[in-house]
Order: structure tokens, then sequence, then C-alpha cells
């Protein structure tokens, strides 16, 4: 006989699958941390230079030392500027 002709096992291996498909969830989760990008990181490390007074960094001037920061922002806008032209031109 099948094991799964019985109620009890039915059940049993319904909450057994669930448990699986839970924790296949939980490190699904678990596996798509964001982390830091690579021009926060640039940043971080252009200001530990600078503060440290070590290499060329330290002769810069604090716009571009914290620029991988504000040249995120200005990308942003200035495609978002382009698209809201070509919309209007579109129309």
């Amino acid at each position: 006989m099948n094991e799964f002709n019985y109620p009890a096992n039915i059940a049993s291996n319904i909450i057994e699958q669930g448990r699986k498909n839970s924790m296949e969830d939980s490190r699904v989760v678990a596996r798509s941390g964001g982390g830091i990008g690579c021009l926060t990181a640039l940043g971080l490390i252009f200001i530990a230079l600078k503060l440290a007074q070590v290499g060329a960094v330290a002769s810069w001037s604090w716009w571009w030392v914290l620029a991988p920061f504000w040249i995120e922002i200005a990308l942003a806008v200035a495609i978002f500027v382009f698209i809201v032209i070509v919309a209007i031109l579109a129309s």
C-alpha cells in the first residue's frame, strides 16, 4: 500500500512540504542583501584618505572627495530630465 493512502501521512506530507518551502523562501531572502555599491565604497575610501592626509587625495578639494556620492545623484537627475524632455517632445 502507498503511504499517501492514510490521512495522517497525507497531513504530515503537506506539513513537511510547507516546511521545505518556507526554508527555501528564507534562504532566498537571506541571500538578497544589497550591501554597499562600488561608488559608495570608493567615496568612503576617499574620505578616509583625505582625513588621514594620505597620498594625492589629501590635496583634493572636498568636492572631488565627495564626488562618488554626488555624481550618482547627478546622473540620476540627468537621466530623469532627459526622459521628461523626450516625453514632452514626443507628445
